[in-house]
């Protein structure tokens, strides 16, 4: 990138003297670059340096002044600033841009296809992880990382013909170790070392030393060579990636010692390099090295130590985007492991705290990388009340946990013999079998997961006088309503017995009344999105007005204008959705179906994230969230969260039209009756259920409050 940057500058210089010529002004070349440019240039060393907080705000500072001759250089740090922060679409649009238009400097359009490249690798690894994590669109899934990788391989092989044509050479390198990853039997192994042992010693020698190590089938000298030349740098963010690279190979080998001892160097260089970042990424592997010499204590304790580094980055980083990356390679696998380690212990008020505590954790992790973003939010102690229990679940591969969390802040610890695999497949299959209202299949999952993930705590429940349920949820448990669950002794659903509600553990507000001051949106029509119109939301949206009062805008009135407009113009507190939208495990892919278009959600996110003062509560009464994919559900609880909306209640997939109206009402004249919003809810579903009505057109509505 540096390259294709000079390359930039000197375009923009040429430009200058150009004018500068035809209006017969000085020619002379400036002994400083100007101000733009200078600022721009510290753009890219925040990012060498990897500050990439400090990068994104002065680039927005720059990007607001730029003048239109400089706009190509700002284009390439702002793709190079979208890459490392993993908005690998945004990255790939910009390069899109730049590639074809009319870079003659072969070495720059060599750079160009090398960062082009790295962004479809890197998409390809999130398709790939929805594909692992989503059985309904797997084979979609799949497509689209081959669709990514083949992409890749075009643009290495135009890359590939560059070689030879450039003075670039750490271009070249990137190139060829571009090839490594994508066809590495092209790869000429020797030729490639020599040419990274050619270039001067720098932090970028080291970084390509360690990505060929990936490749080598003996790594341990290059790995070496790594290490001594941060040595001699006394660099410590490359200090802190070679000892990290050397202590996870003695790792394989085996070799556990060597491995500690690197692993603790690599924590050190970190934090004196204060890349807490990496800090946590090695705690994490020191944590786990402790484990494979049998020191569970010393693990636990690095562990933990590694959270708060972690905490320690969501502070630094709050706002600002985040690579879906290091969720997945690092952040997610180190939660898991640590809850796994803590959970295998014998139960203790302390370590069952520090698992809950933990699992909140996760939950805003997941949060941010299903946004691209760090969320704003610190988890707070849950505001619990007397009769109301919390319930966590922990989906992990060879058994699912479940903690109780009483009123009095005591802990009961639950283990359920019940694999990854096992649990996913049941769960999907009874998620299928409730949302069809034509047959009573759901009648086994329901039975089934009851005694499962209920029954064995029953006792506990009657002895606290338990009336309500907060249920916290992990994977694919997101995705179903345990409100249906049912209790073949007692003959009830689970909902019949208490009132049922889902949260992310992250709040502790409390919705004590209706809010007031409605407004109701929403269309009734077909759309190419969603083909199924939706007649009964004409009379869901009057009815709702005569009862509650506030405005409404339907169909064509309903607008991402006027919803804009009514959100920012007025102090409404309940904003009721009646209308088609979608959740996937992308939040790209999520949006909600206006009288004219669709609103994606990061739009939604940002119309009500800048209100003066926050909703008290939405409601999405037509929303669908894909039954496959453990993420789904996010989007439409993170709404709330991030928009600091303390309620929101929403469906887990289309019912019909009519009765769907009918519950909606329901609710809210018991809501407005003075009934707090989880008994009116519940006393809607019984209702549903003492009618005879089929599971698919209540259980489908979920209260998620924060």
């Amino acid at each position: 990138m540096r390259k294709l940057l000079l390359f930039l500058l000197a375009f923009v210089v040429v430009i200058l003297l150009q004018k500068g010529a035809s209006s017969q002004l000085s020619s002379e070349i400036p002994s400083k670059p100007p101000l733009p440019l200078s600022q721009l240039h510290q753009v890219q060393r925040y990012l060498d340096e990897g500050n990439l907080t400090q990068a994104s705000r002065l680039l927005e500072t720059v990007s607001k002044t730029i003048a239109p001759e400089y706009q190509p250089y700002a284009q390439a740090i702002t793709g190079n600033l979208a890459l490392r922060q993993g908005d690998y679409n945004q990255a790939i649009s910009l390069y899109q841009q730049l590639l074809p238009s009319g870079l003659e400097n072969s070495g720059n359009q060599l750079t160009l296809l090398n960062n082009y490249t790295q962004a479809l690798l890197k998409r390809e690894q999130i398709y790939q992880a929805q594909a692992k994590d989503d059985l309904e669109r797997h084979s979609e899934f799949i497509g689209a990382a081959n669709y990514q990788r083949q992409q890749a391989i075009g643009l290495i092989q135009t890359a590939i013909s560059l070689i030879g044509t450039t003075d670039n050479r750490e271009a070249e390198i990137r190139t060829q170790l571009n090839l490594a990853e994508l066809k590495p039997t092209h790869l000429d192994f020797d030729q490639l070392r020599q040419n990274i042992l050619a270039i001067p010693p720098s932090r970028t020698q080291i970084e390509f030393l360690l990505d060929l190590a990936r490749f080598s089938p003996d790594p341990l000298p290059l790995l070496q060579k790594a290490a001594q030349l941060s040595q001699t740098l006394g660099d410590l963010r490359s200090r802190s990636w070679a000892g990290g690279a050397l202590a996870e190979y003695y790792e394989r080998q085996g070799d556990y010692a060597s491995a500690l001892s690197w692993s603790q160097q690599a924590q050190w260089s970190a934090q004196e390099a204060l890349d807490w970042v990496k800090l946590f990424q090695w705690q994490g592997q020191t944590a786990r090295i402790h484990q494979q010499l049998g020191e569970e204590q010393k693990a636990l304790t690095v562990y933990h130590q590694a959270v708060e580094s972690l905490q320690t980055v969501r502070k630094e980083l709050a706002g600002n985007p985040v690579s879906q990356s290091l969720f997945l390679d690092t952040i997610q696998p180190l939660l898991r492991r640590y809850l796994a380690l803590l959970l295998s212990q014998p139960p203790s008020p302390q370590s069952l705290s520090e698992a809950v505590s933990v699992l909140k954790l996760n939950q805003l992790a997941e949060l941010d990388n299903y946004f691209g973003s760090i969320c704003q939010v610190t988890p707070q102690a849950v505001i619990q009340q007397k009769d109301t229990a919390t319930i966590y679940t922990l989906i992990l591969p060879q058994a699912t946990y479940e903690i109780l969390a009483l009123p009095d802040e005591t802990y009961s610890l639950f283990a359920i013999p019940l694999s990854e695999s096992v649990l996913r497949q049941e769960v999907l299959t009874w998620r299928q079998d409730l949302q069809n209202p034509f047959n009573k299949t759901y009648q086994r999952g329901s039975r089934s997961l009851y005694g499962s993930l209920i029954r064995d705590m029953e006792g506990i429940l009657d002895t606290h006088k338990i009336k309500n349920l907060i249920f916290v949820q992990d994977g694919v448990l997101r995705n179903v309503p345990m409100a249906a669950l049912y209790d073949a002794q007692h003959q009830q659903f689970l909902v019949e017995r208490f009132a049922v509600s889902y949260s992310l553990g992250l709040g502790g507000k409390v919705l004590p009344a209706l809010p007031q001051s409605p407004l109701i949106v929403g269309t009734s029509q077909a759309t190419q999105n969603f083909p199924n119109p939706l007649p009964g939301v004409v009379r869901e949206a009057q009815d709702l007005r005569d009862l509650m009062g506030g405005t409404e805008l339907l169909n064509q009135a309903f607008t991402k204008d006027s919803l804009t407009g009514g959100l920012q113009n007025r102090d409404y507190q309940l904003l009721h959705v009646a209308s088609h939208g979608k959740f996937t495990g992308l939040a790209e892919e999520a949006l909600i179906q206006t009288g004219e278009g669709t609103i994606s959600l990061t739009e939604f996110e940002q119309m009500l994230r800048t209100r003066q003062s926050p909703l008290r509560h939405l409601t999405l009464s037509a929303c669908e969230t894909a039954q496959g994919s453990r993420y789904a559900v996010l989007g439409l609880a993170g709404m709330g969260i991030r928009a600091g909306i303390p309620s929101v209640l929403g469906t887990l997939w289309f019912t019909g039209d009519e009765k769907s109206a009918d519950f909606v009402f329901q609710f809210y004249q018991t809501w407005i009756a003075g009934n707090p919003l989880e008994q009116a809810l519940k006393e809607s579903q019984v209702r549903q259920i003492h009618q005879g009505h089929h599971p698919a057109y209540w259980a489908t509505f979920i209260w998620l409050q924060s």
